[in-house]
């Protein structure tokens, strides 16, 4: 109906418009037809006739064009309707005939798999471990506890507030008496709900986003007994976000890969992430994340862009926790775009003239003597060889390595790692 409104105000504006001046194949309305022998007289005249009175063919013109229109509307949104409502029955009896649910096991299996799922929101919100650790597998508890300290070092809680399970889909048969291997078994739950972000400190609301029928694809291993979170897929997923290589990349390394993760551990500080906390935390674009730690040191790389556009800006994030806090550190690379530094940071000059001429060194007065030990020669040389012209920030206990991309690469996340491994022997305390 909006559609219809819409389409009909625009067809409308422009129908009065063309009206208004008159055509040149028209009767009267200071057309192209008219001579310019005529008076200016005439010429007035004419132009005063026309618009006090419309002409009949022209009023009959008008309803033809309006009435055909509107049906034309009509036809186009009814056909819609009815290919919206064919396409979710389809949908439906897909479902139907994918959701398993004949057996005892299988109807036990959706009912605990659905006491999971209402369980590990509010332990997510809570920041419970002990009971996380009692329905999930070993490597997915790992992953979750990792991403539940990123998103406590901000500051923040995310709790999942009002939450009802509207539907809940086993798409895997389970029908053996006897399961000699752990099966995976996918289960899909549709539910509505209230996402929250809150500040752990003050207790106030940072954002708050009602979800209403969100679809998210749950993966379980269930080996006769217990069934266990392995996994969770949001249906927003997007394909080109998912790279197995950098997938393969964090397993290898020991780290967690999530497609389409992150944005709630976004910092708050930070000169790329300059903006309403709110803002960021329901309109920035994180992808590709990658986690894991180093002794007590958390690491995070990941793509980001503040306003997702296609003319948007979309760095490679690299980011480490440190055990020492800064005041502020910056190393500006003379090929990225120009960042505007903190008014109370100084520009320092190395000893090495060929990377002063590369990279330009800011720092607040405290972090001088840091700054330096920083960047000493075996360190400047690994950020001096890179592909990426990588920036550099250091802000309270984190250090900040980013370059402009225009996608995410498996090298770009090796090279990524090989700095920030530098940069974690460089300062840690």
């Amino acid at each position: 109906m909006k559609t219809f409104i819409i389409l009909t105000s625009l067809v409308i504006s422009i129908f009065g418009f063309a009206g208004g001046g008159g055509s040149s194949s028209s009767g009267g309305g200071g057309g192209s037809h008219s001579s310019s022998s005529h008076s200016s007289s005439s010429s007035s005249s004419s132009r005063s006739s026309s618009s006090g009175k419309s002409s009949p063919v022209a009023l009959i013109i008008a309803i033809a064009v309006y009435g055909g229109f509107f049906v034309f509307i009509y036809i186009l949104l009814k056909n819609a309707r009815k290919k919206q409502i064919a396409n979710r029955l389809a949908e439906e009896k897909q479902l139907k005939s994918l959701d398993r649910n004949t057996s005892e096991k299988e109807k036990w299996i959706h009912e605990e798999a659905k006491r999971i799922f209402i369980a590990y929101q509010k332990d997510w919100s809570d920041y419970n471990l002990e009971n996380i650790k009692l329905y999930t597998t070993e490597r997915y508890f790992e992953h979750a506890a990792l991403m539940l300290d990123a998103i406590d070092r901000t500051g923040r809680r995310n709790v999942v507030k009002k939450l009802t399970v509207s539907r809940v889909i086993l798409y895997d048969a389970v029908n053996d008496d006897e399961i000699k291997n752990p099966v995976k078994l996918k289960v899909m739950f549709k539910f509505n709900g209230t996402d929250t972000i809150e500040d752990v400190k003050t207790k106030q609301l940072i954002s708050s986003d009602d979800a209403v029928d969100v679809i998210e694809y749950w993966n379980f291993i269930y080996d006769g007994k217990t069934l266990k979170l392995d996994g969770i897929t949001q249906s927003t997923e997007s394909t080109p976000h998912l790279l197995e290589s950098i997938a393969n990349f964090a397993k290898e390394n020991h780290l967690f890969y999530s497609p389409d993760w992150g944005r709630l551990a976004l910092p708050a500080k930070g000169i790329i992430f300059r903006g309403p906390t709110p803002y960021l935390l329901t309109t920035a674009d994180v992808n590709n994340h990658v986690v894991g730690k180093w002794n007590d040191c958390l690491v995070q790389m990941y793509t980001y862009s503040m306003v997702p556009g296609p003319f948007s800006s979309y760095y490679i994030v690299g980011q480490i926790n440190v055990k020492k806090s800064y005041q502020g550190v910056i190393v500006q690379s003379e090929k990225a775009k120009k960042i505007k530094k903190p008014k109370d940071y100084k520009k320092f000059n190395l000893e090495w003239d060929d990377f002063n001429r590369r990279y330009t060194v800011y720092a607040s007065s405290q972090d001088a003597i840091p700054a330096l030990e920083l960047l000493n020669p075996g360190f400047m040389a690994k950020l001096y060889d890179k592909n990426l012209p990588y920036n550099l920030e250091v802000k309270d206990n984190v250090i900040y390595i980013f370059a402009k991309v225009e996608s995410a690469k498996e090298e770009d996340y090796k090279e990524l790692f090989d700095i920030l491994t530098e940069a974690y022997k460089e300062l840690k305390i």
